[in-house]
């Protein structure tokens, strides 16, 4: 859907937070502080736009919302400048930080306006029996995850699980009474699992590659797995013995064999005797670097 609308943004030190409804969202914006940079005035300043769901207490939530944000400098009722951004707001990125360089002392003229522009959205509830990623009856499994209830497209969690299409296909007993209970599955991962097969957000991060990565391997996910196996290459800042701890318990073997040349003596000592190392990773390990 598209939506606008405008409100002003949030002193610092004011209290005055207020949310604006713009579409199916609440908008929140707060200045944060301000720094001086250099003896000719500049000042730093940061301010935060917050988007999320209306009705964001509930536990069932998928989103998204693409926004043009236009932040207006007024002095007076004469608009001094403006500056636009454009940003995704979602359930991993719901903030967006703005940072402007302007020549005043404390308290002088600043952005403190800003207008949303939803140029692209999706909200749904899944604890709704007949919410959007639902096609038809048939399509529908009821579902208890951590203890909380949903309504989920068959037809999309069956084409990127192993695990769900047996499932479905298969003569279990969930299946003739259309309730299935997913035990020893954590409600926020499993929502992170259905923003990715629903592409809403393809993402991994820090915070959250562990989760995936042990939902995808447990529903047998290949797209899920993959995602957290580039992640896991190309992110640097990830502990080495981390990423041969879930390259191993994931078979990640791309992630593994990257791994090999970075690994030191003093490492190797550390790792080498660890239960959860297999076979094929210690075999690989000795291979590749010639330790005994």
């Amino acid at each position: 859907m598209t939506a606008e609308g405008s409100f002003p943004i949030c002193a610092a030190n004011g209290h005055d937070w207020r949310a604006t409804e713009v579409g199916d969202f609440a908008w929140f914006a707060k200045h944060l502080s301000q720094t001086l940079v250099d003896e000719d005035g500049y000042v730093q300043r940061f301010t935060d736009v917050t988007c999320e769901p209306t009705n964001v207490n509930k536990q069932t939530i998928l989103w998204k919302c693409l926004a043009k944000m236009t932040f207006f400098r007024v002095g007076g009722r004469i608009v001094m400048d403006q500056m636009t951004s454009v940003h995704l707001f979602n359930s991993k990125n719901p903030t967006f930080h703005f940072m402007t360089y302007l020549k005043g002392t404390k308290g002088g003229s600043y952005y403190s306006r800003v207008r949303i522009d939803i140029v692209e959205s999706y909200c749904v509830d899944l604890s709704d029996p007949e919410n959007s990623l639902i096609e038809d009856s048939d399509n529908s499994a009821h579902f208890k995850v951590d203890g909380v209830e949903m309504y989920l497209s068959k037809r999309v969690l069956g084409a990127h699980s192993h695990f769900f299409h047996a499932m479905f296909t298969r003569d279990f007993k969930e299946k003739a009474e259309d309730f299935y209970e997913l035990k020893d599955i954590r409600l926020n991962g499993f929502l992170l699992f259905l923003e990715i097969v629903h592409s809403l957000n393809l993402s991994v991060d820090k915070s959250s590659y562990r989760s995936l990565t042990y939902i995808g391997a447990f529903f047998q996910c290949k797209l899920v797995l993959h995602l957290c196996e580039d992640f896991l290459l190309k992110d640097e800042n990830i502990p080495l013995m981390d990423k041969i701890y879930v390259a191993t318990r994931f078979r990640l073997n791309g992630v593994l064999l990257a791994s090999i040349p970075e690994v030191t003596d003093k490492l190797w000592k550390k790792i080498r005797g660890k239960k959860w190392l297999s076979d094929f990773a210690r075999d690989s390990f000795k291979e590749m670097m010639n330790f005994s």
